[in-house]
């Protein structure tokens, strides 16, 4: 599955955004299988931890991104320099 169509179904713009995409140097793999982990999350089981698309739809403790709830993980090459956030 793409990183595009992931967000199509999640409704996140492939950008930087201060406490819902960060973008990373590498995509770990996901906690529960050997797909990209591209979202770090707080579990239902509670902890964080991060998981594909199908993972993270199943154990997430919120349906919502967003500061404690959880952060979609992209790459520097998934973005455009003019879209990281200045510091």
């Amino acid at each position: 599955m793409s990183a595009q169509s992931v967000l199509n179904q999640i409704a996140v713009p492939l950008q930087a955004q201060s406490g819902l995409v960060c973008v990373v140097d590498k995509i770990p793999v996901c906690y529960f299988c050997e797909q990209d982990g591209i979202f770090d999350f707080h579990a239902k089981m509670g902890g964080w931890t991060n998981g594909c698309l199908t993972h993270y739809l199943m154990y997430r403790s919120s349906p919502r991104l967003g500061v404690g709830q959880g952060q979609l993980w992209i790459t520097h090459d998934q973005v455009g320099l003019r879209d990281l956030p200045r510091g």
